[in-house]
């Protein structure tokens, strides 16, 4: 009997262990390989409360990502290049609809709208561990066809840069962290128009799931934006974040290829723009299309 419940007891702590398992879940970058990401979306709008009229738009974004090995050290380069862009307003009765793998069939309004990030780039650099080390290679992104990059394009290239590499990252956890866990996070982003904003984002590994025959960790998040203090150095925005916004969203990271092969989530935000407010709602979806071999060179 007493070792009855000996083993009993030896197998519990097992069972304990198992499920305490930790996971880390970092974006993992591997040198040669080239990702391909689509990230949509849809972003609904009314400028005021008189106007009962809605606008929507819709953009499709595909972004390719380039791995690397920096020569001579650990460090990972990844090259981000924006490859396609499609997009869509709907507003007083009418739609409007881009596509940049047509530039020559393209509204005005919309090619300046939609289609001045194509072809841009910018670099990612990582360290062989995968953790953010810094931004390069921003001229592309700061200049357009004959103009002269300036201190201040480059300032709002490397905000732009920034904000893609965290939305990524968004809603992943800092630590490793077993099923059931929860975390949070406290930052402050530079949102490009809109200057620098706070985000509080909490998350819970809710479970592992398979998905594609592959083993995957859902997560879920939410978060909410404020204006960060008042300092006398802060430059004047055009708009900002109210403090009542907020999102919500769920992503699957795959635990084969360490990466998040899917997000979804939902933004209320209030722009506060000089004597107006702008509600709008957006929904994000991102996925990882695919995953493949650079070319030998």
């Amino acid at each position: 009997m007493i070792r009855l419940i000996i083993f009993l007891v030896l197998l519990g702590s097992l069972d304990c262990r198992a499920q305490e398992e930790k996971y880390l879940l970092r974006l993992h970058w591997e040198p040669g390989k080239l990702y391909r990401q689509e990230t949509s979306t849809d972003t609904s709008t009314r400028k005021t409360a008189e106007m009962t009229e809605t606008q929507t738009m819709r953009v499709i974004q595909t972004t390719e990502l380039r791995v690397k090995q920096k020569k001579g050290s650990s460090d990972k380069l990844v090259d981000v290049r924006f490859t396609r862009v499609k997009g869509e307003i709907a507003a007083s009765g009418k739609t409007l609809t881009f596509d940049s793998s047509n530039p020559s069939e393209q509204n005005p309004m919309l090619q300046e709208a939609f289609g001045r990030t194509v072809g841009k780039t910018f670099t990612l650099v990582y360290d062989g561990n995968d953790r953010f080390r810094s931004i390069a290679n921003l001229t592309s992104m700061a200049s357009e066809p004959g103009a002269v990059v300036g201190l201040s394009a480059v300032a709002d290239s490397h905000d732009v840069a920034s904000l893609f590499r965290k939305s990524m990252e968004m809603g992943l956890p800092p630590v490793p962290v077993a099923l059931g866990d929860t975390w949070s996070a406290d930052e402050t982003i530079n949102f490009p128009k809109a200057g620098e904003v706070r985000v509080q984002m909490s998350g819970r590994l809710q479970s592992i799931e398979s998905r594609e025959g592959r083993k995957h960790a859902k997560i879920a998040f939410e978060g909410k934006f404020g204006n960060t203090a008042s300092r006398p150095d802060k430059p004047a925005a055009l708009v900002e974040i109210s403090n009542d916004s907020s999102m919500a969203g769920i992503l699957f990271y795959d635990l084969e290829r360490k990466t998040v092969s899917f997000g979804a989530y939902t933004s209320s935000i209030k722009l506060q723009a000089p004597g107006e407010t702008l509600p709008f709602e957006q929904k994000v979806t991102s996925k990882l299309i695919d995953i493949e071999d650079l070319p030998k060179r």
